[in-house]
C-alpha cells in the first residue's frame, strides 16, 4: 500500500515501515519481548499527570470533559495548562468538527513555541492524522520524532505507530509492534497493557486465515503463540465444541503467554455468548413477483446456513417463512402473524418500502389508560407484550431505530440492545470504502465517472460526503447513460485535452508552421473512481488509455465484477482495484464449507445470485452474535458478505475484500479494507 503520489516515494516509505519493524524486533530472542523505551523516572511522572487529569472528567460526557479541560488551564500554571489542553484537544478529536480541532492545534502552537512542546504536539497532530483516516502521512510524523523524543514520548510514538499501521494494512506488523511494547505497559500501567493486549487481538484477526496460517512457525516464541491462537478463533468461530478443545490445548503448550491474561477469557465469554439461536424465528421475503429470484436465493442461503448448524452442532429452531410479495401491506401482515405466533426474531423483509412498513408494524402497542381504577375489584393490568426483534435487509432512511448512544471501547459491555437491526448490500457501503481506502494512499484529487440515475447518485453522494470528510477533492464528475459504449468526448473533456489541442492550435497560428503535437491531459487528478457495470467498465477502462491517463490509478465498486471471472473479456479491466465481499472473491471455497455448499446446491442460480445467497447465510449466523456485537463494539464477525460488526444504532456494517485485476482475473489482496 502507498502513501504518497510518486512511485519513488511509496516504493521507499513502504520499505521504510518494514525495515523499522526488522530493526526493532531483530534483537527479540524468541519467547521474549524487548522494551522500546528505558525506564527513568520521567515516565513515571508523566503517567501520574495523566492520571490526576483523567480523574477530573471521569464520568463527564466528551462536551463537558473540554468544557472542563479548557476551564481548569485558564488558572493552571503553564505546564500543567498544556497538559489540559492536550487533554481536551486529545478528546475534542472524536467530537469536535475538522476545523474546531484544527483550531486547537494552531492555537497550541502558538501559545506554546519551540522545541519544548513541539514533540507531543506532532504526537497530538499525528492523533489527528489517524482520526482522518491519513495513517502514511502520521507513520512518517511518528518516525521523524524518535530520535529527539524523550523516553516518555517514545512509548506513545510506538503505540501509535501500531495504530498507524494497523489503519494502513499492517496488521502483522503492528501486532510485531505491540508484541515489543508489552513489558513496558507490565512495568509501568497494567490498564494500558491490557488495551494494548485488546489492539493487538484487533490487529490480528484482522489477516487472512490463510496468510496466518502461512506466519506460523515451530518456535515457541510470543508472535506465533499470537499466530496459533489467531488461527484457532478464525478455523473454529461456529465451532463452539473444537474451540473449546483446541483453546484448552493452546492453553498447555503456553502456559506464561500474554494472551492468558484477557484474550482468552475473551474468547471463551464470546463462544459461550454466541452459541444459542432463536427458538422461533420467522423469515419474511419477496418470493413471488419481480424480486422473487433475489428473495429465493437470500432464503435458501439462510437455509443452508441453519441446516449446515443443525447438522454440526444440533441446532434446532422453528423457521416460520412468509412471502411478502414485494409488498408493504403484505410484509406489514407478515409481521403481525408472526407476533401472533409468538416469534422471537423476523427476519426481512428485503426491498426498502417493505422494510418501514414492517417496522411500523413491529412497534409495541400503546398501553390503553385504566379508566376503572376506583373500583372495588379493578382488572389486573396487562402483561407488556414481548416484542420481536428484528434484522431487516434493507437499511431505511431516518431514526426509525433505537439509537444505543453508545460510546463503548473494544470489549465492553452494555445493558442496551436494540429491538431492529438492518443489514444490507447497499452500494454506499462501497463507495465509502472506496474513498477511504483512496484517502489510505494519499489520493485525494478524484474524477468520478458514475451511470446518470438514482443508483449513479447514491453511489456519488456517498463516495464524495466521505472524500471530502477526509480532506479530499472532486475534481471533475462524468455522468453517463446506462450502458454506454463511447465515453470519449466526456473523457476528454474531463481530462481537459480539448484545452491542449485548443493551445496547440493557436501556437501553429502564431508560428505559420505545422507542429508535431501530443495532447497533454490535465495534471491534478491522482485517481479515478468509476461506478459501472462490467461491460460498461471494459469500455472506459481502455479509452482512458487511449486519452493519455493509463497513469491515473483506477478504483471501482463491485459492480465491475459479475462474480464470475471471464478472462478473455475482463483483459480490459487490468489494474482495477475494487472491493467486494468474500465469497465472491473466492476461487476454490474449502471443502466441507457453507460457500462450496451452496455452490454445488445452485451451480447456475448462485452465480448469478451468490451476493444474496452471503446475505441470507450471514442472517443466520449473525442472530446468535448480535447482542454480543452490540455490548463489544470493536469485535466482528468473519462472514460471506464482509466482516461483520455493529453501530451504535444496530446497523450491520460490512468491512469488504480488496482485488484487483491481474492477468484479466481479480486478486485477492491480503488484507481486508479498513
Amino acid at each position: 500500500m502507498c502513501f504518497s503520489h510518486t512511485g519513488a516515494k511509496q516504493t521507499a516509505r513502504y520499505l521504510a515501515i518494514f525495515l523499522t519493524i526488522a530493526i526493532v524486533t531483530a534483537g527479540c530472542a524468541p519467547g521474549t519481548t524487548r522494551a522500546p523505551v528505558e525506564d527513568t523516572p520521567s515516565t513515571v511522572r508523566s503517567l501520574t499527570q495523566d492520571e490526576s487529569i483523567d480523574e477530573m472528567i471521569t464520568g463527564l460526557d466528551p462536551a463537558a470533559a473540554i468544557s472542563v479541560l479548557d476551564n481548569a488551564a485558564t488558572t493552571g500554571n503553564p505546564e500543567k495548562a498544556f497538559a489540559l489542553l492536550v487533554r481536551a484537544a486529545e478528546i475534542a478529536i472524536g467530537h469536535e468538527p475538522n476545523q474546531a480541532v484544527d483550531n486547537r492545534l494552531q492555537s497550541l502552537y502558538q501559545r506554546y513555541p519551540g522545541q519544548a512542546k513541539s514533540v507531543q504536539l506532532a504526537i497530538l497532530n499525528s492523533r489527528v492524522l489517524l482520526a482522518r483516516n491519513k495513517p502514511g502521512q502520521a507513520i512518517e510524523t511518528l518516525d521523524s520524532l524518535l530520535q529527539q523524543a524523550a523516553p516518555a514520548e517514545k512509548l506513545s510514538i510506538y503505540s501509535l505507530k501500531a495504530e498507524a499501521l494497523h489503519q494502513a494494512g499492517f496488521p502483522i506488523e503492528s501486532v510485531q509492534l505491540r508484541i515489543m511494547l508489552d513489558e513496558d505497559y507490565q512495568k509501568r500501567d497494567p490498564a494500558k497493557q491490557a488495551d494494548n493486549d485488546s489492539r493487538l487481538w484487533s490487529s490480528l484477526m484482522q489477516v487472512q486465515p490463510e496468510l496466518i496460517s502461512g506466519h506460523i512457525t515451530e518456535i515457541p516464541d510470543t508472535f506465533s503463540g499470537w499466530l496459533e491462537l489467531a488461527h484457532i478463533a478464525h478455523r473454529y468461530q461456529f465451532d463452539s465444541i473444537s474451540l473449546n478443545s483446541e483453546i484448552n490445548n493452546w492453553i498447555t503448550r503456553n502456559p506464561g503467554h500474554p494472551a492468558n491474561r484477557q484474550i482468552i477469557e475473551h474468547i471463551k465469554k464470546k463462544q459461550i455468548a454466541t452459541s444459542t439461536h432463536p427458538e422461533h424465528i420467522a423469515l419474511i421475503l419477496p418470493l413471488s413477483g419481480k424480486l422473487a429470484p433475489v428473495g429465493k436465493a437470500v432464503r435458501d442461503g439462510f437455509m443452508s446456513a441453519y441446516l449446515e448448524s443443525g447438522r454440526i452442532f444440533g441446532t434446532r429452531s422453528v423457521i416460520d417463512v412468509y412471502d411478502s410479495r414485494g409488498n408493504a401491506e403484505q410484509a406489514a401482515q407478515a409481521v403481525q402473524i408472526a407476533n401472533d405466533r409468538g416469534t422471537q426474531f423476523i427476519i426481512g423483509p428485503l426491498d426498502r418500502d417493505a422494510v418501514s412498513a414492517a417496522i411500523e408494524a413491529n412497534q409495541p402497542p400503546t398501553p390503553v389508560a385504566v379508566t376503572n381504577a376506583g373500583a372495588k375489584n379493578p382488572p389486573p393490568p396487562a402483561l407488556p407484550v414481548q416484542q420481536p426483534r428484528m434484522l431487516t435487509l434493507n437499511r431505511v432512511p431516518g431514526s426509525m431505530l433505537t439509537d444505543l448512544s453508545m460510546d463503548a471501547p473494544d470489549m465492553s459491555v452494555s445493558d442496551s440492545s436494540p429491538v431492529t437491526y438492518q443489514f444490507d448490500l447497499a452500494p454506499e457501503t462501497e463507495a465509502i470504502q472506496v474513498a477511504e481506502r483512496a484517502s489510505m494512499e494519499g489520493l485525494n484529487y478524484t474524477m468520478v465517472m458514475v451511470p446518470e440515475n438514482i443508483w449513479g447518485n447514491r453511489i456519488y453522494e456517498a463516495f464524495a460526503m466521505r472524500h471530502q470528510e477526509l480532506g479530499g477533492e472532486i475534481i471533475d464528475v462524468l455522468r453517463f447513460k446506462k450502458n454506454t459504449s463511447d465515453f470519449s468526448s466526456g473523457i476528454q473533456q474531463a481530462l481537459k485535452l480539448n484545452h491542449s489541442k485548443v493551445r496547440h492550435k493557436q501556437l501553429e497560428v502564431s508560428l505559420h508552421e505545422d507542429l508535431g503535437f501530443t495532447p497533454r491531459r490535465r495534471q491534478d487528478i491522482d485517481m479515478i473512481f468509476i461506478a459501472a457495470s462490467p461491460h460498461e467498465a471494459r469500455q472506459i477502462k481502455p479509452q482512458l488509455k487511449f486519452f493519455y491517463a493509463d497513469d491515473i490509478p483506477v478504483y471501482a465498486t463491485s459492480s465491475i465484477y459479475s462474480g464470475d471471472a471471464n478472462p478473455a473479456r475482463d483483459k480490459d479491466l487490468e489494474n482495477i482495484k475494487f472491493c467486494d465481499m468474500p465469497w465472491v472473491l473466492t476461487d476454490k471455497p474449502a471443502p466441507g464449507s457453507l460457500h462450496r455448499t451452496i455452490l454445488s446446491a445452485w451451480p447456475q442460480e448462485s452465480k448469478k445470485y451468490l451476493r444474496f445467497y452471503a446475505l441470507g447465510a450471514d442472517a443466520f449466523m449473525l442472530l446468535p452474535q448480535l447482542e454480543w456485537l452490540t455490548e463489544n463494539r470493536g469485535d466482528w464477525m468473519a462472514g460471506g458478505t464482509g466482516r461483520l460488526s455493529l453501530d451504535k444504532s444496530g446497523v450491520v456494517q460490512r468491512q469488504l475484500t480488496w482485488a484487483s485485476f491481474r492477468q484479466a482475473t481479480p486478486k485477492r489482496e491480503q488484507i481486508f479494507s479498513n
